[in-house]
């Protein structure tokens, strides 16, 4: 997972605005007349953003996604709470946190949240894991999460999003049919229903924050058909 901030400024600036270090990648480019410096953070745990000057910027913050259902008919994991607008910062070390996945259930054990990942201003820039998958067996309701988890066939309701950051889960379906997509940052999971092969997670959300070409995140994941 990935969380990405811009410090822009106009060609006619040069080098204005903010300026920071730090990140797995940092990538310059323009778009729009503007210059952009993109710091990503991909790795999961802690690492630093150090700001020699403050000012505007802009983020994207992508927490990690649900682990999906066990069994035949398990839900798809929610995608991780996507955070994106603008926001003022000073000169000073800011600890980044990325979240990681959260692991899928099997015939022992249920699915689980991804972990939050945390652009710590004040008020902090939180985004929430998405939710697990439900299972079918052992019996496990699909979590809530920044995006929900899927329903099943026997747990069938798919699970709610957080506001402003994703959507719930699609409902999974009795009968042996299937589970319900994921939700993804952008819509609701895909409900199961007899003529869907595999139903697919919500949608995610499109960015050109990371390199200036378009790239999407948060999408759900797909829900389990039994295949006998």
């Amino acid at each position: 997972m990935s969380i990405i901030y811009i410090n822009p400024y106009t060609f006619a600036q040069a080098a204005a605005g903010p300026s920071a270090t730090g990140g797995d990648e940092e990538n310059t480019y323009s778009e729009g007349g503007f210059n952009y410096k993109a710091h990503v953070f991909t790795t999961v745990g802690s690492a630093n953003l150090v700001f020699s000057a403050g000012g505007e910027v802009e983020y994207l913050v992508v927490a990690g996604g649900g682990g999906g259902g066990g069994t035949f008919e398990g839900g798809g994991g929610g995608a991780g709470g996507l955070l994106t607008a603008t926001a003022t910062v000073t000169a000073t070390t800011y600890s980044i946190t990325v979240g990681g996945t959260g692991t899928g259930g099997n015939d022992i054990t249920r699915s689980t949240n991804g972990g939050n990942s945390i652009f710590p201003l004040s008020p902090s820039i939180t985004a929430i894991g998405g939710g697990g998958g439900a299972s079918s067996f052992p019996t496990s309701a699909p979590n809530t999460g920044g995006s929900g988890g899927g329903g099943t066939n026997l747990s069938i309701t798919g699970a709610a999003g957080t506001a402003g950051q994703g959507y719930a889960g699609g409902d999974g379906r009795g009968s042996n049919v299937a589970g319900g997509g994921g939700g993804g940052a952008g819509g609701v999971g895909t409900a199961a229903l007899p003529d869907v092969a595999q139903p697919a997670g919500g949608v995610g959300v499109a960015s050109t924050f990371r390199t200036g070409s378009s790239t999407t995140y948060a999408t759900g994941g797909a829900g389990a058909r039994r295949s006998n």
